[in-house]
């Protein structure tokens, strides 16, 4: 691929040549990865050997387009470039390593043993009077984030860290942080990596064995890395000692979408770090401040959001002429008392977008966290509306699945629709939810006598025969006995779900089990809620048959990125890297939007880089779905009831502390200016953007680069000639 067809900034980092290091701050949407791909094709162009250019990206679908890429643009040698994950390049370094006696030999467990994995969390957890199978699945969650966190940033599970670190990574639970260390010991016992552990145990390496760096510097010219703002502290180490002092690196990224710092990314290397290791050789800062994804109102109202951070360089995001008319909107309840029906919000623009033409596959709903899309989803099932579901929502949640077993025990049809296996699953729920102290053994083998009988009512005969068997203790009778009468008190309330759902969640204590199995507390409160809104959902309901034909559809799951017909909802986490025609991006409240926790600081820069990511995800639309505040709605010229709307002091302590951030006269002055569609005022932010835009310089006045000559051949690190096996 030859430079043409770059613009001025891509033009520059591909370009690069000036024998220093290389960074580039590339915008959403600024083809980073064309760019990338050009200075890869120079670096050939100017014959450098193939095999001494590594380069790194963060996950196989990027490898794999990047690689197709590359390969097409005709670059000599282009096919021999190795383009790589990280944690591909680590798993073959250990390999190396494990070779030169550096690490201890270890099989990977990959995603399909993740049962394996789960045994040995499990084992970690358990107390000493405690099955494995006793362990709290919410705790698994909180463990196995804390280990990802852990390994990011090199703590040193082995050598007994300080307890207060420990709780930081456990969210404050004493049985997580205490099995952090038994993990990290049944690790070494057995002798496994995980992928988490592939660079880790480099990275580990390298800072206690010279002989791990020595393997593994000075062995490519040229390093190149994609998403640097994501780079975490045993990546960058790695990273370091890849280039040595012999390579040059070009390290490629955006502070404005540093978004997993939950998970270790180090925003610090990407704003100076960078720049403060090779500040002998000097790095050369380029921008790519051109977006081809969409239009001047989005543009300007990112900006204007994120500028408010400190944490980034002094730089504007432009669209390019080619980009389309990107329309930014808002919607909100007309009265304050109707905020929990927003969902009817984006029903209704669905509804639009679908009569101009348009597909419902080609809209996303983009959450901070999927208890916020929980009133979505149900709005959705009650009217049969297809969704995808981009990870685990409401349906995914055992205390709804629980609740839904409750309901359907008056249901014939659909208990002589189940298999045995199904049954059991059941009565597996409604004997674990809430939890009732019964070890996991004894529901198992309760259950799987229950199974066997066709309908609830002789069910409840067999568990309460069980209680009282032989070898169950007196207060596991009890426990079971109690479930038994609330199994008989739900055979014998009349048959609507209004009903049924009442006399479950009356009679036993869902929220106080939640609070025992969750030790954060807003995930306490955002399960207990959710809960809530779902048995207020099945009250809604007529009758039985209408709820467990709408419920059993749920979300479709796997498939739903090539899926037209289906909404999708997913994280904004999840989204990076995305682009939609339509985003809707609801839970525009504080404490939602941003996330503030009542016992750990927010870090609200990065909460606003989030909330930038998720708007320019749109492509042709977005639209923020904000609580009711009528002063925000006097900016964006929507029309409230003025008489029952928030307003003032009352309006800031529920509406996204960002949402006024966002300068809405400029979006307007830029609709105007660019689209001619109405007649609004200039504005101080269009002006800047103007400014920003400057006049476009042609490619015939861009610096033709100086073609550097080849290098004497030295080692390279073959690693495919090593280690064999795909990339992942």
């Amino acid at each position: 691929m030859s430079l043409e067809g770059l613009d001025e900034g891509q033009y520059a980092a591909a370009a690069h040549n000036d024998g220093r290091h290389g960074l580039a701050s590339a915008g959403p949407g600024s083809g980073k990865t064309k760019t990338v791909i050009a200075h890869v094709g120079e670096l050939l162009r100017r014959g450098g050997n193939p095999k001494a250019i590594q380069v790194l990206a963060f996950s196989a679908d990027a490898v794999e387009e990047f690689s197709k890429r590359l390969i097409a643009s005709g670059a000599p040698g282009a096919d021999q470039v190795s383009v790589r994950t990280l944690h591909s390049l680590g798993l073959r370094i250990c390999g190396l390593m494990q070779r030169n006696g550096i690490l201890p030999e270890a099989g990977l467990l990959t995603d399909k043993d993740a049962n394996k994995i789960q045994m040995f969390m499990r084992e970690a957890l358990a107390e000493e009077d405690q099955s494995v199978w006793d362990v709290d699945d919410l705790q698994l969650d909180v463990m196995g984030q804390a280990l990802t966190m852990a390994k990011s940033t090199l703590v040193r599970l082995d050598q007994d860290p300080p307890i207060e670190v420990l709780l930081r990574l456990a969210e404050g639970d004493e049985q997580v942080a205490r099995a952090l260390l038994r993990f990290e010991a049944i690790r070494a016992e057995q002798g496994f990596r995980t992928f988490d552990d592939l660079i880790y145990d480099v990275a580990r390496a390298l800072q206690d064995d010279p002989r791990a760096w020595r393997l593994v510097t000075n062995r490519f010219d040229n390093v190149i890395v994609d998403e640097y703002q994501d780079i975490d502290d045993a990546q960058q180490l790695l990273i370091k000692a890849l280039i040595g002092t012999r390579g040059r690196g070009l390290v490629v990224g955006d502070e404005d979408q540093c978004i997993f710092d939950w998970r270790g990314a180090n925003l610090h290397y990407m704003l100076s770090g960078f720049e403060d290791t090779y500040a002998d050789v000097g790095v050369t800062r380029y921008f790519l401040s051109r977006t081809y994804r969409y239009g001047h109102e989005l543009a300007i109202g990112a900006n204007s959001l994120i500028r408010h951070n400190t944490e980034r360089p002094d730089k504007t995001c432009i669209s390019a002429p080619s980009t389309p008319a990107t329309r930014v909107e808002m919607v909100m309840p007309t009265m304050a008392s109707q905020d929990d029906q927003w969902p009817d919000l984006v029903l209704q623009a669905l509804d639009h977008w679908q009569a101009q033409g348009r597909k419902l596959g080609e809209a996303v709903v983009l959450v901070r966290a999927f208890s916020i899309a929980a009133p979505l989803e149900l709005a959705l099932l009650k009217q049969k509306r297809p969704y995808h579901l981009e990870g685990k929502g409401v349906l995914e949640m055992p205390e709804v699945k629980a609740l839904m077993a409750y309901t359907a025990l008056q249901s014939e049809p659909y208990w002589q629709s189940l298999s045995t296996a199904q049954r059991q699953t059941q009565w597996q729920l409604i004997l674990g939810y809430p939890g009732a102290f019964l070890p996991r053994a004894l529901i198992n083998n309760v259950t799987e006598a229950m199974a066997a009988a066709a309908m609830p009512a002789e069910a409840l005969e067999i568990l309460r025969q069980a209680a009282w068997a032989d070898g169950v203790s007196g207060q596991h009778a009890r426990a079971l006995s109690m479930r038994a009468d609330v199994i008989d008190r739900v055979l014998r309330a009349p048959a609507e779900p209004a009903s049924i759902a009442e006399e479950v969640w009356s009679r036993l204590n869902w929220a106080q089990d939640i609070r025992r199995r969750v030790n954060d507390p807003i995930k306490q409160q955002e399960r207990i809620d959710t809960l809530a809104l779902v048995r207020d959902q099945i009250s809604g309901f007529q009758t039985l048959e209408d709820l467990l034909e709408t419920y059993s559809q749920g979300a479709v799951k796997g498939g739903g990125k090539k899926d037209g017909g289906r909404l999708k909802i997913m994280s904004m986490h999840a989204s990076k890297g995305l682009e939609y025609p339509l985003v809707i991006v609801p839970g525009l409240a504080d404490g939602q939007m941003p996330f503030i926790h009542p016992e750990r600081p927010t870090n609200m820069e990065a909460e606003r880089r989030l909330l930038m990511v998720a708007m320019t995800r749109a492509q042709e639309q977005l639209l923020l779905v904000a609580p009711n505040d009528a002063d925000l709605a006097k900016r964006w010229e929507i029309e409230v009831n003025q008489q029952f709307s928030r307003r003032g002091d009352d309006a800031k302590a529920v509406t996204s502390r960002f949402l006024p951030e966002i300068d809405v006269e400029s979006i307007r002055a830029a609709r105007t200016h660019f689209y001619q569609v109405g007649t609004h005022p200039m504005t101080e932010g269009l002006t800047r953007y103007l400014d920003a835009m400057g006049p476009a310089k042609p490619a015939a006045e861009l610096d033709t680069p100086a073609v550097e000559t080849k290098r004497a051949p030295t080692a390279v690190l073959d690693l495919d000639e090593l280690f064999g096996g795909p990339s992942f």
